[in-house]
C-alpha cells in the first residue's frame, strides 16, 4: 500500500509544531512496519492531487488544502481525517453540529451575557492567541472585539469545573484522558479553571460524549477540551480534528494506522 502523509502547516501549530510532527511520523513508522510505502509533505508544498496512493494521513486545514483531498477522496483514495469533517471543525459549524445532535456544550451568548465569559472567533481555527480570549469585565470585551476587527465572532460562558483533555480514534477501542493541567498548554488558557478538584464524573459518559461529538462532525483522529463540574456534568468547550497526542502517541499512532489499514481493505 502506498500512503502520503501531510504534516499540518506551521500556522495551525502555534507552539506545538514539533509535538503535531512527532504523532504524523508515529503514524508513519507503525504503517512502515505494516509493509506499507510510505511519503511525508508538508502542507505548505501540497499543491497537487497527482499523487498515486491508496490513503492519505493528512493534518490539513487550508482550505485550498482540503480542496485538493476532496478530490482526491471523491476518486477513491482514502483521507484521514476527511476534508469534511475538518471543515467541521470550524468554530462556528462545530458548535452547530454538536447543539444539533444534543451533545452537552457551553452555551453561546446570544443577545444577554454575563462575565466572566469567552470570545472566540467564529471561522477557522486558532493560529494566535487572540483567537481565543478570557474576557472578565465590560472593558476587557470592548478590547477583545477591537481586537477582531471585521473577523466574526461568538461569545461564550465560562464553565467553572474541572477542565479536561480528551483523545479518541473513532472506529477503535482508543480513548485516552487527562487533567488539562497536567499537558502542555499552549496559551496558558488552562488558569482560569484553576486546579483541579477532582469531582468525580462517569468515565463512561465522557467516552460517549465524545464518540458522539466524532461522529457528529465526521471525524476519525479528534481531541478536545470539556469541563466537568461539582455535579459530575460533563460539557464540552472545544472539539478539534487531529491533536497531537503528546501525552498517549504511541498507542494513538497504532490505532490511527489500524483504522487506515481498514479503511483501505474495506473499500
Amino acid at each position: 500500500m502506498n500512503i502520503l502523509l501531510i504534516y499540518r502547516a506551521r500556522e495551525f501549530s502555534p507552539n506545538m509544531v514539533d509535538k503535531d510532527v512527532a504523532i504524523l511520523d508515529s503514524v508513519g513508522e507503525y504503517l512502515r512496519g505494516e509493509g506499507c510505502n510510505v511519503s511525508y509533505i508538508h502542507e505548505e508544498d501540497f499543491k497537487s492531487t497527482e499523487y498515486d496512493v491508496d490513503a492519505v494521513m493528512s493534518m490539513c486545514r487550508r482550505y485550498e488544502s482540503l480542496e485538493l483531498l476532496s478530490i482526491m477522496e471523491q476518486r477513491g483514495t482514502v483521507v484521514i481525517n476527511s476534508p469534511s469533517s475538518v471543515e467541521n471543525c470550524s468554530r462556528d459549524r462545530m458548535y452547530q453540529l454538536l447543539v444539533n445532535s444534543a451533545i452537552p456544550v457551553a452555551n453561546k451568548y446570544n443577545k444577554d451575557y454575563k462575565f466572566p465569559l469567552w470570545l472566540k472567533t467564529c471561522k477557522g481555527w486558532s493560529k494566535t492567541k487572540e483567537d481565543v480570549m478570557f474576557i472578565s469585565n465590560a472593558s476587557e470585551l470592548n478590547y477583545a472585539i477591537s481586537v477582531m476587527k471585521d473577523r466574526p465572532y461568538m461569545l461564550v460562558e465560562h464553565l467553572a469545573g474541572d477542565l479536561i483533555k480528551f483523545y479518541g480514534i473513532e472506529g477503535s477501542d482508543f480513548f485516552f484522558w487527562t487533567y488539562a493541567s497536567d499537558s502542555h498548554s499552549k496559551y496558558s488558557l488552562e488558569q482560569y479553571n484553576g486546579t483541579p478538584h477532582h469531582y468525580g464524573f462517569s468515565e463512561t459518559e465522557l467516552r460517549k460524549i465524545c464518540s458522539d461529538a466524532a461522529r457528529a462532525t465526521g471525524l476519525t483522529a479528534y481531541g478536545g477540551d470539556c469541563v466537568i463540574d461539582e455535579d459530575g456534568t460533563i460539557r464540552i468547550i472545544d472539539f478539534n480534528d487531529w491533536p497531537s497526542f503528546s501525552k498517549c502517541r504511541d498507542k494513538a499512532s497504532v490505532a490511527i494506522a489500524d483504522v487506515a489499514l481498514k479503511q483501505i481493505k474495506g473499500r
